[in-house]
This record gives structure tokens, sequence and C-alpha cells, in this order.
């Protein structure tokens, strides 16, 4: 499986069109085309779960929680 597929996956199984207005849903961080072995599934990213997925050697990190919730600004200007 590649990470376009997975990502078909998830929609068709939560569409984000279902989510809440302000959620961060859908792939902050990956490659389509990065073949995938295994995933690891938890509720946040943390320095613990980061750990965990290359102590497995898992491809993917799936979570409930964003891992950017707010957007982010350019700290060059000042955020409005």
């Amino acid at each position: 499986m590649v990470f376009r597929d997975l990502q078909q996956i998830l929609e068709a199984w939560a569409p984000q069109e279902l989510a809440w207005e302000q959620d961060n849903v859908g792939a902050q961080i990956g490659t389509a085309g990065k073949n995938i072995r295994s995933i690891l599934v938890a509720l946040d990213v943390t320095d613990e779960i980061i750990a965990e997925a290359r102590r497995k050697r898992c491809d993917v990190i799936v979570t409930h929680h964003p891992l950017i919730f707010r957007p982010l600004h350019d700290q060059r200007r000042p955020a409005c």
C-alpha cells in the first residue's frame, strides 16, 4: 500500500466534510507515493509515540488529534 491509498481509506471511513469546522483533518506530513508496511495508531503525537514508532519501524503514525492543531504563522510577520 502507498500513503495515498491510506489517505483514501481514511477519507472514506471518516469524510472530511463531517469534521468539526475548526478541526485540522487529513495528512499533515507525508509523501503520496511512499510505501507503507506498518502503521501506529495513537490518540496524540508525543515524544513517546514517535520513539515507539521508530522502535517498531512504523512507516506512518495515525492519530485522533492532529500534530498541528492551529495554523502555523510566519514568525517574520505579526500574527493577526
